[in-house]
């Protein structure tokens, strides 16, 4: 750690400088194989379900939810650990990033559907998740005003990821097999994450090798993890319309990037290698969208956003994707879907600020993101289960590629594109507030909301 002249503990400014955007960087290379990993699904998916031992089973469909899910519901855990024990942070990335190796080459030797979904799944999400909660706090702990941003653009390079690594995986699984391609996966990801580990450090000196008087300088003046913390917002509509938001859209934002290249495949013709390229549009398109959402909601609040992100990504599977019959209609559903559904995650922070009321009392705005990203993480895990149900049920119908939603899609297309639209209701929160009101204010507690 670098000294001032006073011989304290030197503290680089938040929001931007040389440390800040390499520690960005860093962190983003670690999101890109870990959660970027996660979304990019869909290529294993039309694959184990046509050309695998697993063939036909729809049980395999909840795998890349499932990993996504335990990332978002173990984090807020992970983070309240790490308040005051900041130096644990790095032991955890190295748990974390052997934890993800092992988890793909166990993949690899998988002969069960339930094996499959405990390490490609599960043990993949529980690697990622001791990766995400580590740099998602120090990113709060870099970035402050800029936030949004820094999260925009964190989120968008797992996006990148997501791009190309269908394309890629489809191929090496057409040459090769799923499990060369999940060993030679995990030894990839294991040099690279050390790689990327090296440029992961804090901005906040550790309190232990400073003065006492300067500890508490150093809290009250920077630490988010600081302070007494109040839980006056659960009794807040707001608070309660931005958990049911966020729950409808964990419901259906997956859900795309997960059955589209098997529905191109099935009702365009498309070749597989040719249907994963649509999860790189999906995501490069979310890529491209996501740090500008963040910079929308860092300047004007996040009822725009919040609407853009949930009603047009609606609109785009009942009025376009229920008709497609055509590879470009498709590639318009991932561009629209893929890009605006995805800049909904950049919203999570502003939406605790506007809950907590200011900007001021980052400890309350910790719980509150906690709780939102948990709440979804559950939510997450359970799309994978209701796209699966829907899925066995359009079956049923079987395929008719003239009618609306195909047939057989017909239960998934409805699914999605009804709770992506339902998932606005949370714009009836903010409707008529600025972008700096809120609902609460701390100060205005009882001793009794007090923990």
């Amino acid at each position: 750690m670098e000294r001032s002249a006073d011989s304290q503990p030197r503290v680089h400014p938040p929001d931007g400088g040389k440390a800040a955007w390499i520690f960005l960087a860093s962190v983003s290379v670690m999101l890109q194989l870990t959660w970027g990993f996660t979304i990019s699904f869909g290529a294993f998916r039309e694959y184990y379900f046509n050309q695998s031992m697993f063939s036909r089973n729809q049980t395999i469909a909840v795998i890349g939810v499932v990993s996504t899910g335990v990332i978002q519901v173990m984090c807020p855990f992970l983070v309240h650990f790490l308040s005051g024990r900041a130096q644990l942070r790095k032991p955890l990335l190295y748990t974390g990033t052997a934890i993800v190796v092992a988890a793909s080459i166990g993949a690899g030797f998988a002969h069960t559907p339930t094996q499959l979904i405990m390490t490609q799944g599960v043990l993949y999400g529980v690697g990622s998740g001791l990766i995400f909660a580590p740099n998602m706090s120090l990113i709060d702990e870099w970035f402050v005003k800029r936030r949004s941003l820094a999260y925009g653009i964190y989120f968008a390079c797992s996006s990148i990821s997501a791009a190309i690594i269908p394309p890629v995986l489809r191929i090496f699984l057409g040459r090769y097999s799923a499990k060369a391609t999940l060993v030679g996966w995990g030894i990839f990801v294991g040099v690279v994450l050390s790689i990327a580990l090296l440029g992961v450090r804090p901005r906040l000196p550790p309190s232990s090798k400073m003065t006492a008087a300067g500890t508490r300088e150093m809290n009250e003046k920077f630490n988010p993890l600081s302070g007494q913390v109040s839980y006056g917002f659960l009794r807040t509509p707001l608070f309660w319309l931005v958990i049911v938001s966020n729950v409808l859209q964990a419901l259906s934002q997956y859900l795309p990037s997960v059955y589209i290249p098997s529905f191109a495949t099935e009702v365009t013709g498309t070749s597989p290698e040719k249907a994963a390229v649509l999860l790189t549009i999906y995501n490069v398109a979310s890529a491209v969208c996501q740090p500008f959402i963040g910079i929308v909601a860092d300047k004007q609040g996040v009822l725009y956003p919040l609407l853009v992100t949930t009603l047009i990504p609606a609109i785009a599977v009942l009025a376009v994707w229920g008709f497609a019959t055509s590879y470009g209609l498709l590639a318009l559903v991932c561009i629209l879907f893929g890009g605006l559904s995805g800049g909904y995650v950049v919203l999570r922070n502003r939406f605790a600020t506007a809950i907590v009321g200011n900007s001021e009392h980052p400890n309350e705005e910790l719980i509150v993101s906690g709780l939102i990203m948990f709440i979804r993480g559950i939510a997450t895990i359970a799309s994978g289960f209701i796209g699966a149900a829907v899925a066995s049920a359009g079956e049923d119908m079987g395929l008719d590629k003239g009618s609306y939603g195909a047939g057989k899609w017909l239960p998934l297309l409805l699914t999605v594109g009804i709770l992506a639209g339902a998932s606005s209701i949370g714009g009836l929160g903010f409707i008529g507030k600025s972008r700096h009101s809120g609902v609460y204010r701390p100060e205005a507690s009882t001793s009794e909301d007090t923990a």
